[in-house]
């Protein structure tokens, strides 16, 4: 066989794409060895990154703020105290005016347990199927004969572990806090030391792109995140209100925190209304209502009005942000859960500036041309002359 011959040309082609498959595996390798290698440093490291990463998220969020501040004369140190002093004293008067309602629903915990737990009995007669899990509860609670609420038992354990995570706890805060400071207080020496560190021009304007598309985004999906779940939030108070379920200002803030959190969150108030219902509301028909309003209400605010407010900007898969959800919740917790979307939007800026320069072009061009429009627009408004109506001479 010779070297021109058909057979060897098909035998170098073969080899060919076999060198280039293995190229392909090797590449796909070693993606999935940092994957891993990376999953496992942030769940290490998770209580140092974690503080780190949410202060950068709420820096991205108080930015543009800080920016306009620092534009008007105000040094950013000034501006960044200002930030991290407002954000306390708004956390302080929420954690001030829910304490109390809280604090109750604390008190009430082994009574409303061994409601709870007569409720369960008495649905046991109509609902066959919940037998067998309402005679393990009898089991799990029971000592001697007398139904003792096992939060009574635990309160001990609770609290030590409480006092041993403080330190932590206290340090991450401090992390926090520090963080978002020196963050907002040095963002434009942090970006222009990242604009240094690229080289030559085309890897500058890209870096910088990213940067402001970054902010922007984050900053104007989480802004809009917020009054909508303040709108939630108000609907939820007014909705729990109107059904007579008490406390009702403490299951709307607590609609405004967790629905940060896509699926978890409503969820988790979902379970928490239906048990305080059952064992405030005597009717166990009438204890589903306030469970099924909230269902309705977050049904509505997650299928119709928050795409309608975002747009197609911020339109993300639901599968992609259950699966973000679900590995940033197994990384760092709760916390990871009020971090996965803006973290997912993140990724979405990277991967359209990095792998689709081309469609980041197309929408910088876009950007551009509406802002001129909207100049010339206004200059043109500015120049037209005023109308103004004179009497008619038979007047």
């Amino acid at each position: 066989m010779t070297a021109g011959s058909p057979e060897a040309k098909v035998g170098s082609r073969r080899r060919a794409a076999t060198a280039a498959m293995l190229d392909a595996l090797a590449k796909v390798s070693l993606i999935g060895l940092f994957v891993i290698a990376a999953s496992i440093a942030l769940k290490l490291a998770g209580e140092v990154l974690m503080p780190i990463a949410f202060a950068i998220i709420i820096g991205l969020l108080l930015g543009p703020g800080i920016g306009r501040l620092e534009r008007r004369g105000v040094p950013a140190p000034i501006g960044a105290l200002i930030a991290v002093i407002g954000i306390g004293v708004v956390l302080y008067l929420a954690a001030y005016a829910f304490s109390l309602p809280l604090q109750a629903w604390i008190d009430r915990a082994p009574e409303l347990w061994r409601a709870l737990q007569v409720k369960i009995i008495e649905m046991r007669a109509t609902f066959l199927q919940l037998r067998e899990v309402s005679e393990s509860i009898e089991r799990a609670t029971s000592m001697g004969g007398e139904k003792t609420p096992r939060v009574v038992l635990e309160s001990a354990g609770l609290l030590s572990s409480a006092a041993q995570s403080a330190p932590a706890i206290l340090g991450q805060l401090a992390l926090f806090v520090c963080t978002l400071f020196f963050y907002l207080s040095t963002r434009t020496g942090i970006r222009t030391g990242l604009l240094n560190l690229c080289l030559g021009r085309k890897a500058r304007l890209t870096a910088g792109r990213v940067m402001r598309d970054v902010e922007a985004h984050v900053s104007d999906y989480l802004l809009t995140i917020t009054i909508i779940n303040f709108g939630l939030g108000v609907a939820v108070t007014i909705m729990m209100w109107a059904l007579g379920l008490p406390s009702p200002t403490l299951w709307g803030a607590l609609a405004f925190v967790l629905n940060y959190a896509p699926f978890i969150g409503p969820a988790t108030l979902t379970l928490i209304l239906a048990g305080v219902s059952l064992v405030t509301i005597k009717s166990t028909l009438i204890a589903l209502l306030p469970p099924l309003a909230f269902v309705a209400l977050a049904f509505v605010e997650g299928n119709i009005l928050t795409p309608l407010v975002l747009g197609r900007r911020f339109t993300i898969n639901p599968l992609l942000v259950l699966l973000s959800l679900a590995f940033w919740l197994w990384l760092w917790g709760p916390v990871g859960a009020f971090l996965a979307v803006p973290l997912l939007v993140i990724s979405f800026v990277l991967m359209k500036h990095l792998l689709l320069p081309h469609i980041a072009v197309q929408e910088e061009e876009e950007r551009r041309e509406g802002r001129r429009y909207r100049f010339v627009h206004r200059r043109l408004r500015l120049r037209e002359p005023q109308i103004v109506s004179r009497p008619s001479p038979a007047e």
